[in-house]
């Protein structure tokens, strides 16, 4: 009798220990890293005569590149994180009643996001993933000129948020490769040009980013 309980305990026991180290193998932090490609939307210029406005004057820029780092935690399939986005588009034209202008410079992004994503396993070993992201921007004009008239270089920060889905496709237990798309938008950043007269203009990118994530 004393054999067979002894032996109840240590089933016990042991099933403890698994499903605890289940537990445990179903949270982690982790680190993960991207490189992709950005395509900044046609941007919008206003200022406070509504001059800009009535003119259709548009910003339109050429495919960019950017990269992204962030730092979660994740629990079973839900991810909370923190990350930071660099995005840069170079100026191809000014566009007034739809006649484009050469244009030069680049307008750029650095973003702080707290971003939270659900996945959903698929077939082993790959996942998809969906989750959105709010936290603020500091978008930059950068030597922006119109057939080399300098038009501005301000910078402004503003409020972000962004939506975004995912392709995950695991290469060891704790490193997935990542393929996603971000939807990435802001309030209006406002500028002043070299005369001192504020406009405001828009901030719209489409992004297509390939990483890595590691789970310790």
């Amino acid at each position: 009798m004393k054999g067979s309980g002894m032996k109840k305990i240590i089933v016990m026991m042991a099933g403890m220990v698994f499903f605890s180290a289940q537990a445990q193998a179903d949270e982690s932090w982790y680190l993960s890293a991207g490189v992709g490609v950005g395509f900044l939307s046609d941007a919008e210029l206003d200022d406070p005569t509504g001059v800009l406005t009535a003119l259709a004057t548009e910003l339109l820029y050429d495919p960019g590149f950017g990269f992204s780092a962030a730092y979660g935690y994740r629990w079973n399939k839900f991810r909370l994180e923190g990350e930071i986005t660099y995005d840069v588009n170079d100026l191809d034209k000014l566009e007034l009643l739809g006649i484009g202008v050469n244009g030069g410079g680049d307008t750029d992004a650095i973003s702080f996001m707290l971003n939270g994503w659900r996945d959903f396993p698929l077939a082993d070993p790959w996942s998809v993933n969906a989750g959105a992201g709010l936290g603020f921007a500091v978008i930059s004009l950068n030597d922006i000129t119109v057939l080399g008239v300098p038009l501005a270089d301000d910078s402004d920060a503003v409020f972000a948020y962004q939506f975004g889905v995912g392709l995950g496709y695991a290469l060891t237990r704790d490193a997935t490769l990542t393929l996603d798309y971000r939807l990435f938008a802001t309030l209006d950043p406002d500028y002043v040009d070299p005369d001192g007269i504020p406009f405001s203009s828009e901030y719209f990118r489409h992004t297509v980013r390939v990483g890595v994530r590691w789970d310790f």
